[in-house]
């Protein structure tokens, strides 16, 4: 069990504040005060394993930021492979939403990657993570002491893993966060999607749902109301999926309103009658002539009338700017609602802008900021960087590695300068969330085949392989049992 901390600095409201100010802390717009913190605060404090590798992951990822390096996760869902990446010198572990959907939920129903499990499922998989870290740290110790230990590698790996949606409301995904530093998490991402609705079928690179930016704020927000409970140096990382999205659930955010589409067609019905009726949605699309009502309204009007308009709607969001061009009778027609889906959610001109909007309107509630890439689209990598770079400089970013790489037919060269081009853009975590299972299953195949096709020579065979690479696994019963061996005997008489 954790150990109690009798800190009296814990509660107090100047120690907070002070905290606060810390260089790593002090970017946060907190709506709340120390104070608020302070009463909110259990009396004591649960020491855990997750400030010390979460400060170790801070500083690491600073550094690699200054230094134009990137350290790079493979998706991890068990502790053999965590092992194994920590072996070979990885620096951070990844522990995925879709990993996790895959292989292994607490109510045991495996499916698709909707985060539809229960929401201590990732929580419960890092934790026996770290379980296992904190073994084989003891099991280095003992071997040390007996002197058998070959090799030193440091076993607690910082961790980040998936957040989702945060599995609800304010309280949920604070109850999340809990779980997660109580797991010994080192940082974990929030995004902005609704949750449960992805399209894997569509062939269109735009096909998720995503919650206004003030939703998404509030998500950032409860969970890191819950850290500064727990007094937690976790690292909370903002991820958006603008990019690929071309729904929104709400219009009630004026920040999203350069993003949010409209019919210019009067003679045209609304999308969900007329594909009803027969109408293709390419068709209905090319005919409604999609436009923000900025656009529409500067179509439509004179410069000075534009200029006008812009002044008088700065701020509001798209029902209080078309109250406007209603107010003024300007010759606009622009409807939001013909184009709403059968849900009821709006259309969304998703796409590298409206995710560099959200990663900046979202930044100073967030450690790190992330655009999930449905692919890999060097220009926008680019264009991403640099403009978070521009309006935030320093702030540490994450490139996700995702999609069909075979298929846009790269040369070797030109994939073995990947990780080190987005590196110099200055993102400081690159992941492959995928790229573990996929390496796990792959080898696994192999080496099964070959057991099943050659018998006892398939397997010894791949022992030897083991061998030759110094695989730490291949003598895993040997080095637990030193420290089983070490506590049996204490207790001899």
């Amino acid at each position: 069990m954790a150990a109690v901390s009798s800190d009296p600095n814990w509660t107090s409201p100047a120690a907070i504040e002070a905290w606060f100010n810390e260089p790593h802390q002090k970017h946060f717009a907190r709506p709340y005060d120390a104070a608020h913190i302070a009463r909110l605060r259990d009396p004591v404090n649960m020491s855990t394993t997750n400030n010390a590798t979460s400060l170790k992951m801070r500083a690491l990822f600073k550094k690699n930021h200054e230094t134009k390096k990137s350290s790079v996760a493979l998706g991890t869902g068990d502790y053999i492979t965590a092992h194994v990446a920590a072996e070979v010198g990885m620096e951070v572990l990844y522990v995925s939403g879709a990993g996790s959907s895959h292989t292994d939920t607490t109510t045991m129903d495996v499916g698709p990657d909707l985060a539809d499990y229960p929401y201590d499922t990732v929580p419960k998989k890092v934790k026996q993570i770290v379980r296992g870290q904190l073994l084989h740290t003891r099991v280095d110790q003992v071997r040390k002491h007996n002197g058998t230990l070959t090799k030193t590698v440091d076993r607690m790996t910082p961790i980040i893993a998936d957040g989702d949606s945060g599995h609800g409301a304010t309280t949920a995904i604070m109850k999340l966060t809990k779980a997660f530093v109580e797991a010994g998490v080192s940082g974990f991402h929030i995004d902005d999607l609704f949750s449960g609705v992805k399209e894997f079928s569509s062939k269109k690179l735009l096909d998720h749902v995503i919650v206004p930016v003030s939703e998404h704020i509030r998500r950032l927000l409860a969970a890191k109301l819950q850290l500064d409970m727990m007094g937690a140096e976790t690292v909370l990382i903002h991820r958006t999926d603008a990019e690929t999205s071309c729904w929104l659930t709400s219009t009630i955010d004026a920040r999203d309103r350069p993003f949010i589409l409209g019919s210019t067609n009067p003679t045209l019905g609304p999308f969900v009658r007329s594909t009803k009726a027969g109408q293709s949605e390419n068709d209905w699309l090319a005919a409604a002539k999609l436009s923000t009502i900025d656009a529409a309204v500067k179509a439509a009007v004179s410069a000075e009338a534009f200029a006008k308009f812009e002044k008088e709607t700065e701020g509001l969001n798209v029902a209080e700017a078309f109250q406007y061009v209603l107010k003024e009778k300007l010759d606009v027609f622009w409807d939001y609602e013909a184009p709403r889906s059968p849900e009821g959610w709006y259309r969304f001109d998703g796409g590298i802008d409206s995710a560099i909007s959200r990663s900046i309107h979202c930044a100073n509630y967030a450690d790190m900021v992330w655009t999930m890439t449905g692919s890999y689209q060097p220009d926008r990598r680019l264009k991403y960087s640099q403009e978070i770079q521009k309006a935030l400089p320093g702030k540490l970013m994450v490139y996700n590695w995702s999609g069909p790489y075979l298929t846009q037919k790269p040369t070797d060269e030109e994939l073995s300068r990947y990780h080190k081009e987005t590196a110099e853009l200055g993102y400081s975590f690159q992941m492959m969330p995928l790229a573990g299972p996929k390496g796990a299953g792959t080898s696994y195949q192999q080496y099964a085949a070959d057991v099943y096709n050659k018998g006892m020579l398939g397997y010894n065979d791949w022992i030897k392989k083991g061998t030759e690479i110094n695989c730490d696994v291949l003598g895993w019963h040997l080095q637990t049992g030193e420290l089983g061996d070490a506590m049996t005997n204490s207790v001899k008489i």
